[in-house]
C-alpha cells in the first residue's frame, strides 16, 4: 500500500516512540548513595544527592542494618529483604523517611530520648510522617499510618522530617531519681539515673522514704507498686514536684536560717539579717522550721530541730509557740512580755511584805 511520504515519516517515528517506551531502561539511574555509618545526613535524604548507578542497574535500595541506614543502587543479584530493605524504581526513589520505633514494653522509650540507632525504622516513602504517643501511661513511637490521628498534642504527635519522633515524650514530663537500698542513700556520690518516670500521668511527683541511712528508696508516684503513691501520706513518704527533687540524704543539712535568742532584749523585733545557720541535721523527712516561745515569763526563739526537748515543749505550747518556715529570719517579730511588776509600800500596805497582791 502507497503511503505519502510525510505520513510514512511519521508513522516510522511512532513506531520508534513506542519501542523506545517499551524498552527497558539501560543503566544511568540515579538513586541515593549513603551510610549513616559513616555520614548521619543519611537519615534525612533531603541532604543526600543522588548519583548515577552502573549500566544495568534499575532499581534503588534503602536497608536497616541494626538501625546503620544504606541507601544505595540494588544490583541485580543482591538481597534485599522486605522488613529490613525496601526497593524501588526511578530516580532518587529511595528517598524513603526515617522515624524512630520502639515499644510500650520497653521502658527506654519512654524514658530516654530515643537517640540509640537500634530504633531507627526505614517508613514507606518520603511523605511518611513519624509517629509517637502515650499509650497506657507509656511511649510509642514508629512510622505513621494513614489510620493515626492525633487529639491531644500533648501526649500524642505526628511530625514531619526524619527521626522527628525522637527526644523525651512528653517533652515536659518530670525527671526523678529512681533506685533503692544501699545505692541509693546518696545520689550525690553515686551513679544512681535520674531519668524520667516510666509512667506518664498528669502532674506526677518524685518521691523519697527511707527505713535507714542505708535502705533508701526513690521513685516517681506514678511507678507501678510505688511504696509513696499517695502524695506523701504514707509514713515516711516525702515528695516533690521539681525535676530530681527527691536527692535528700538520710540526714541532711538545714539551708534555714532562724534569730536566735532568750531574754529580755529577744522580746523587740529582731533584724532578720541576725538569723544563724541551724546546726543539727534533720531526717529527710522533717521540715526545717524556726520558733518563737512565749512562755513561763521568758522567751526564746530558734531553730525547731535544734533541741529535742524545746521541740517538744513548743509543740505542747499551743498557740505561746510560733513556728514558721517561709523565710530566713521568718521569728524575727516582736513579742509582748506581758511582764508586769507589783508596786506598793510597806508602810501604807503591811501585805507589801509577803503577800503584795492583796
Amino acid at each position: 500500500m502507497y503511503l505519502p511520504k510525510g505520513i510514512a515519516t511519521y508513522g516510522c517515528l511512532g513506531i520508534l516512540l513506542v519501542f523506545a517506551s517499551l524498552t527497558p531502561r539501560v543503566g544511568a539511574i540515579k538513586c541515593l548513595k549513603c551510610s549513616s555509618n559513616d555520614d548521619q545526613n543519611c537519615l534525612d535524604y533531603t541532604k543526600i544527592v543522588a548519583a548515577d548507578c552502573a549500566e544495568g542497574v534499575e532499581m534503588c535500595f534503602t536497608s536497616n542494618d541494626g538501625g546503620v541506614i544504606t541507601r544505595g543502587c540494588l544490583q541485580k543479584d543482591q538481597p534485599c529483604e522486605a522488613n529490613t530493605c525496601k526497593s524501588c524504581t526511578g530516580d532518587s526513589c529511595n528517598n524513603h523517611n526515617i522515624c524512630k520505633k520502639c515499644s510500650t514494653d520497653d521502658a527506654d522509650c519512654s524514658q530516654t530520648d530515643a537517640s540509640l540507632v537500634k530504633y531507627n525504622e526505614i517508613c514507606e516513602s518520603s511523605t511518611t510522617q513519624c509517629f509517637v504517643q502515650v499509650k497506657d501511661k507509656k511511649v510509642e513511637r514508629r512510622c505513621a499510618t494513614a489510620d493515626d490521628s492525633c487529639s491531644n498534642d500533648t501526649t500524642c504527635k505526628k511530625t514531619d522530617g526524619s527521626i522527628s519522633n525522637a527526644g523525651y515524650f512528653p517533652t515536659k514530663r518530670i525527671h526523678c531519681y529512681q533506685c533503692a537500698q544501699t545505692d541509693c542513700s546518696d545520689v550525690s556520690v553515686s551513679a544512681v539515673p535520674k531519668k524520667p518516670c516510666r509512667n506518664y500521668v498528669d502532674n506526677d511527683e518524685c518521691y523519697m522514704t527511707a527505713e535507714s541511712a542505708t535502705a533508701v528508696t526513690r521513685g516517681c508516684k506514678s511507678d507501678d507498686n510505688a511504696k509513696c503513691s499517695t502524695g506523701g501520706g504514707e509514713q515516711g513518704c516525702v515528695t516533690c514536684q521539681t525535676d530530681n527533687c527527691n536527692n535528700s540524704t538520710y540526714e541532711r543539712q538545714q539551708k534555714l536560717k532562724c534569730i536566735q535568742c532568750q531574754g529580755t532584749d529577744c522580746y523587740k523585733e529582731q533584724a532578720a539579717a541576725e538569723a544563724k545557720d541551724c546546726e543539727k541535721k534533720i531526717l529527710y523527712s522533717d521540715k526545717e522550721a524556726c520558733f518563737t516561745l512565749v512562755a513561763d515569763g521568758d522567751i526564746q526563739r530558734s531553730c525547731l530541730h535544734n533541741d529535742a526537748a524545746t521541740k517538744e515543749k513548743c509543740e505542747k505550747a499551743g498557740d505561746a509557740c510560733k513556728v514558721c518556715s517561709n523565710e530566713d529570719g521568718c521569728n524575727r517579730s516582736a513579742e509582748s512580755s506581758n511582764f508586769q511588776c507589783i508596786v506598793c509600800r510597806s508602810d501604807e500596805n503591811k501585805d507589801c511584805w509577803n503577800d503584795a497582791s492583796k
